[in-house]
This record gives structure tokens, C-alpha cells and sequence, in this order.
């Protein structure tokens, strides 16, 4: 039997706070990894949380393609209706 382990949920906050911190200092790194572990790390997340959470934010300001964060939850819901 495998040991599942627990996902934190965060605060939107929380998240918005480290895409913020990141678009202001990824300049003060030298690649965009190094940028996201060094500050995952001082907030206490794991550096794919705060990627996945900077994908999202630029998927919801146009800048990624992609559906954004109100079409997932519209898409989710109509396939809820749709079962």
C-alpha cells in the first residue's frame, strides 16, 4: 500500500503574491527555473506550484494560449451537466 501524500490548497493571495514576486525579480536570476525554485523555496512552495500558478496567470491575462481560468470552470460545469 502506497503512503498518498497531501497537497496543500492555497489562498489566491498567496498565489497571486508569488506570480507577482517572481514577474518583479525573475530579472535577478539567470533562468527562469533557477527564478522559480529560489522564490518557491522563500515562500515555502514547490517551485512547480509556483510555475503551474504563473502558467495560469498568464493564460488569464491573454498572454499564453490556452482556456483561461473562468472557461475551465465553464467547461467543467457543462460537462458535469452533460453527465
Amino acid at each position: 500500500m502506497t503512503d498518498k501524500k497531501h497537497t496543500p490548497s492555497y489562498m489566491a493571495e498567496f498565489c497571486a503574491r508569488g506570480v507577482r514576486l517572481l514577474r518583479e525579480h525573475r530579472s535577478d536570476y539567470s533562468s527562469a527555473s533557477a527564478a522559480y525554485w529560489a522564490i518557491a523555496l522563500k515562500l515555502g512552495c514547490s517551485s512547480f506550484s509556483l510555475q503551474d500558478w504563473c502558467r495560469r496567470a498568464a493564460r488569464d491575462a491573454g498572454e499564453l494560449s490556452g482556456p483561461t481560468s473562468e472557461e475551465k470552470v465553464r467547461i467543467k460545469a457543462l460537462e458535469c451537466e452533460n453527465r
